[in-house]
């Protein structure tokens, strides 16, 4: 089985360089994009230096801002989806630069052929209703304002301009016949099906226009687009990366928490930040992977 891990990184190199280090056996492939906001340069010394035969881990030279809650994540993930399918990989593993593995590399080869030909992602029904705001029912501006994930919606956190732009503009209704979704940005696919996404973002303007200006697009994008496919069936709703969502962005990993860690059946976990807690690496290293 061929691999492809395709990996958001904005922070830490030398954490994405054990990440990658970890990963790296045969019949993978890397493909890395360094968000435009910062230096691309101590990624590449450092996650190549670290991996000596790095013939199989490539950069993109196309680099988006993402911001939080924007829609240049999906169009950074899409084009780290394209960057790999020349290599023609089996599975293409979408993760980032804060994850680290869980099961070692033979249980994550086992995990990926028993999904074999699935795309795995979670996923659940979003809401249609246009009383009550939500991420898709107004117009939202996360590309061109700094939203604050701890103030969502018309909360003072978020800019006076983009506040007015929102309460301003008309309500939204979804695509017509599109049944829309919801769930986490993290995805695990087959070729086919990313090939599909591929040509998909590229054909389908009325769709990629909608979550241009939503909340969370990243989080709703993939879903709506994969369910609405003839590959619906082939979609399983499952979380591929194991975190702790009880707070506006995803728990930091401490060493403290290496048995809640122990007992996931998950091929990864986030959020990990060596400048936070460097010891949980070595001990998913030492009592996890057996390194």
């Amino acid at each position: 089985m061929k691999i492809a891990y395709i990996i958001l990184v904005h922070k830490n190199p030398k954490q994405v360089a054990r990440l990658i280090t970890r990963l790296n056996v045969e019949n993978t492939i890397f493909s890395i994009h360094v968000d435009f906001n910062g230096d691309d340069e101590p990624f590449k010394k450092e996650i190549l230096a670290s991996n000596p035969n790095n013939s199989n881990i490539q950069f993109l030279e196309k680099r988006y801002k993402p911001k939080w809650g924007g829609f240049n994540t999906i169009r950074a993930a899409v084009e780290l989806v394209n960057s790999v399918l020349p290599f023609k990989p089996d599975s293409i593993v979408y993760i980032s630069g804060q994850d680290y593995p869980i099961m070692d590399n033979n249980r994550i080869k086992e995990y990926l052929e028993f999904y074999k030909g699935k795309a795995l992602i979670e996923y659940e029904p979003a809401s249609l209703d246009l009383k009550v705001p939500n991420s898709t029912n107004r117009y939202y501006f996360c590309d061109y304002f700094n939203y604050n994930p701890k103030g969502l919606f018309n909360s003072k956190e978020v800019p006076l301009l983009a506040r007015i732009l929102t309460k301003l503009l008309p309500k939204r209704r979804f695509v017509k016949g599109v049944n829309p979704y919801i769930g986490r940005q993290w995805f695990i696919l087959p070729l086919d099906i990313a090939e599909f996404v591929v040509t998909e973002f590229k054909r389908n303007k009325t769709l990629s226009n909608f979550y241009r200006f939503t909340i969370h697009s990243a989080e709703m994008y993939f879903q709506t687009l994969l369910l609405n496919s003839k590959y619906a069936s082939r979609i399983v709703n499952l979380r591929t990366i194991f975190a702790d969502y009880n707070a506006p962005n995803p728990i930091v990993w401490k060493a403290e928490n290496i048995a809640i860690l122990k007992e996931q059946n998950i091929p990864f976990a986030r959020k990990f930040d060596t400048q936070v807690d460097s010891k949980v690496l070595d001990l998913i290293d030492s009592e996890i992977l057996k390194k």
